[in-house]
């Protein structure tokens, strides 16, 4: 729990979701109905209640953490702030709350949806677990043991990583391909654009994880040095200068902040996350540094899409960073528009599993035409177009089913920094809304990845030192 040099990860996620209930009931108090206030009182004792279940699982598997942190921003905040203020992000394009009236029956069906689909990520979790909880446990402890590696390759394999990733992005900014908000200027099959899309922003850095895990994790400080910076450099060159996507400065990132929180040292086959002073130092570090890319890589944007010069605003960066989080977090308010929608139904929901449903135009009534943006409906709003309560359940139970066990594959595989950056992206991709066309995508890409990891061990590891 609470220690005098640190806190647990667990404990802090169960204040951020207790204080995140109170500031939703704080406002539905002051700016909601009676009735509308009593449905969300149960509402916050049962969401609260399922959210405490999803977190005892939080040492063993990471989507737990991450679901736990995206709940509490995309519900509890995000409608809290609509309490405040209904036009608070906007009052139209993707900020809109469509017709959404604040009645209680439309309250009771957003409540109703969210409490059923977290059920099912409960249930998903809870069973992707059964059989492998001890054995992840142990082979995360044993992640810190060392292994005997060719040492004089390293450096080398560092550099080829580096160079082949630049090399990649090259490639794809020499055509303009993939850069965020544009249409691709060279005309490409879809398959194959998509396919470099994955590699760039999901196999490169990925791979940087997976040597991290193999050969980094028991080197010299200075090889580690050597390895962050050129791992920060990329992350920098490829949100600022290629990709100018904001979160690609930021999901890199999140599985080191993570690893400075473990502790193996204060318990038997079992990794605790911890925070202390050094983990809030480098946070807020990292936080800079995220957020003074994302500032680049938004002045760049404006440059590209208007034409207009904007200057970097070094005083307000890191607000502007929090308050782009929390806007464009999907939750809330695109559960509220698919609520509202009068096509609720199968079709509706076989469209947007294949990718060919129009949330800009069914939902939010304003055109994408001549650009690359795509705009979502969040996990629960994506299932809910069916209009089903039954398929919000299975919907979510199959994905964190299937997430669940994708962390634990390479967990158990000793790629504990990979599994914590996976886990992180596809929960964020899921929650998003993904269709079935980038699921098969995820899937030839961690097949990938595996095959890659495989090659590097076999070249670089000879044997663990300790059994």
């Amino acid at each position: 729990m609470i220690t005098k040099k640190s806190i647990s990860l667990y404990f802090l996620s169960r204040i951020s979701v207790y204080f995140s209930g109170i500031f939703l009931l704080i406002n539905t108090f002051l700016n909601g109905k009676v009735d509308v206030l009593l449905l969300t009182v149960v509402f916050l004792i049962v969401s609260i209640f399922l959210l405490e279940l999803i977190l005892l699982s939080m040492n063993i598997t990471l989507v737990s953490f991450f679901f736990v942190a995206l709940f509490c921003i995309g519900f509890y905040l995000k409608l809290g702030l609509i309490f405040y203020d209904p036009n608070i992000f906007g009052y139209s394009g993707f900020t809109t709350l469509g017709n959404f009236s604040f009645q209680f029956n439309d309250f009771l069906n957003l409540y109703l949806v969210i409490i059923i689909s977290t059920l099912g990520i409960l249930c998903g979790i809870r069973l992707a677990l059964i059989g492998v909880s001890k054995e992840c446990n142990l082979r995360t402890f044993k992640y810190f043991e060392k292994d005997q590696i060719k040492k004089n390759y390293t450096i080398f394999l560092i550099l080829i990583w580096f160079i082949c990733s630049l090399g990649l992005m090259s490639f794809m900014d020499y055509f303009k391909i993939g850069i965020h908000g544009l249409s691709n200027q060279t005309e490409f099959p879809k398959f194959i654009a998509g396919f470099l899309n994955f590699l760039r922003g999901f196999y490169v850095f990925s791979i940087g994880f997976c040597i991290y895990d193999i050969l980094i994790k028991n080197c010299s400080k200075s090889l580690k040095l050597f390895f962050f910076i050129i791992f920060l450099s990329l992350v920098a060159i490829a949100a600022t200068k290629f990709t100018l996507n904001r979160s690609a400065a930021l999901f890199p990132i999140i599985p080191f902040l993570i690893l400075l929180m473990c502790d193996n040292k204060n318990s038997f086959s079992k990794i605790n996350f911890k925070i202390n002073l050094k983990t809030f130092f480098y946070s807020f570090l990292f936080l800079i540094f995220i957020s003074l890319a994302s500032e680049f890589a938004n002045q760049k944007r404006a440059l590209l899409y208007s034409n207009l010069i904007v200057d970097l605003n070094f005083y307000n960066f890191l607000y502007s960073f929090i308050e782009f989080v929390v806007t464009r977090l999907e939750g809330i308010r695109e559960l509220m528009l698919v609520v509202d929608y009068p096509n609720k139904g199968i079709e509706s929901y076989i469209e947007v599993m294949l990718g060919i449903f129009s949330p800009a135009d069914e939902l939010y009534n304003f055109s994408l035409e001549g650009t690359a943006f795509g705009v979502t409906v969040g996990l629960q709003g994506q299932s809910f177009l069916s209009g089903s309560y039954f398929l919000s359940f299975v919907h979510s139970f199959i994905f964190f089913f299937i997430l669940t066990k994708i962390e634990i594959f390479f967990k158990l595989r000793g790629l504990f920094v990979f599994s914590i950056y996976i886990s992180f992206l596809l929960v964020s991709l899921v929650w998003m809304n993904v269709d079935l066309y980038n699921v098969i995508r995820i899937f030839f890409i961690l097949f990938l990845i595996n095959f890659t990891v495989i090659f590097i061990r076999k070249l670089f590891v000879i044997t663990r030192l300790s059994k």
